[in-house]
């Protein structure tokens, strides 16, 4: 099977738009390109999170702090001047819930030095990890950069 026949998926009118201002005749090409490089991009994000030594309880509090949160692509760039979209709702939390896992304000540094790409590969795995437990698996909140 070819990799045009494996997947097919419905994009707005402006995202082709975007796509085809890219030079590209083939909106399938671009895509598949693009969505590639965010893979890629994801992978370097995940790995400089392992860099920045998030602790156990660091990942545990954003995965209690994230339970009903729904991202979006605004979510990954700096949303406020006192950080990004995972900092605001740690920031924004009852502060027991982050205390009960981790150093609220030591998390809250952390993730306020986090990149784009980090907040993207974050944001990512803390859904990976609600989509997994939605399932009924056991997800180790800890793992969640493996």
């Amino acid at each position: 099977m070819s990799p045009e026949t494996v997947a097919r998926i419905n994009i707005t009118h402006e995202l082709a738009a975007q796509l085809a201002a890219r030079g590209q005749e083939n909106v399938t090409q671009a895509g598949r390109e693009a969505l590639e490089r965010y893979i890629e991009l994801l992978h370097i994000g995940r790995a400089a999170l392992r860099d920045r030594k998030l602790s156990a309880g660091d990942l545990t509090a954003l995965c209690a702090v994230s339970a009903s949160t729904a991202w979006g692509a605004h979510d990954l760039g700096p949303v406020r001047p006192d950080g990004n979209s995972i900092a605001i709702s740690v920031a924004d939390e009852e502060p027991a819930l982050v205390a009960e896992h981790t150093d609220r304000d030591a998390l809250l540094a952390k993730l306020r030095k986090l990149s784009t790409v980090e907040v993207a590969a974050l944001i990512d795995a803390l859904e990976r990890f609600w989509r997994a437990s939605g399932t009924g698996m056991a997800v180790d909140p800890a793992r969640i950069l493996d």
